[in-house]
């Protein structure tokens, strides 16, 4: 191993336990006793999110494969969050639209590549997927603790909204971009 592999080994496994937080989330949020265990499980998926982009920064490691995957791990906490609401009764078109948006950003940067006109920014992800996780852990608290606030599930509305703007945004601003890929890969399209 060298210097600098186990630095990066401790990022990587630091967002490794966001996924596997995710899987473990939607295997017991199902099971009505376990609903602490479930919320600990979320929380515990947050607190990665917070300290693995820090942490790579911190130890020198960051990277684009990193960046990569640590886009993956917030996307398999997004998609949690998303299906949770959705099993719970709340709208799906607003969930749809947090991770279509999601899943354009996915596709648009690995199809523009270093063309990218809107590079990976904080606020974006943090502005179009922290009200849908602030949703689930107010849900999951009040699951676990048994509060019976029963928080009304028209605040899916919220993230669902914000999200549709910010996709209409970066479409816009990638416009040209886009259009540049369409066209020189127009004999793809038409077989």
């Amino acid at each position: 191993m060298t210097s600098r592999s186990t630095p990066l080994l401790v990022v990587q496994l630091i967002t490794s336990l966001r996924v596997v937080s995710a899987i473990a989330f939607a295997a017991i949020v199902v099971i009505p006793k376990y609903q602490m265990a479930a919320l600990m499980c979320y929380l515990c998926g947050l607190l990665t999110d917070a300290i693995d982009g820090l942490a790579a920064r911190r130890l020198q490691v960051a990277s684009p494969g990193g960046s990569a995957y640590d886009g993956f791990a917030d996307k398999a906490m997004t998609v949690v969050s998303a299906l949770f609401g959705v099993a719970l009764g709340a709208p799906l078109i607003p969930c749809a639209l947090v991770l279509l948006r999601d899943l354009f950003v996915l596709s648009f940067r690995a199809i523009a590549g270093e063309r990218v006109v809107m590079p990976p920014s904080r606020l974006n992800g943090s502005v179009t997927g922290a009200p849908l996780k602030v949703l689930t852990v107010a849900i999951l608290f009040d699951r676990a603790v048994a509060t019976g606030k029963n928080l009304s599930f028209a605040w899916y509305w919220l993230p669902g909204v914000i999200s549709s703007i910010s996709l209409a945004r970066e479409i816009w601003v990638s416009r040209r971009v886009i259009a540049e890929y369409f066209f020189s890969h127009a004999n793809v399209f038409r077989k």
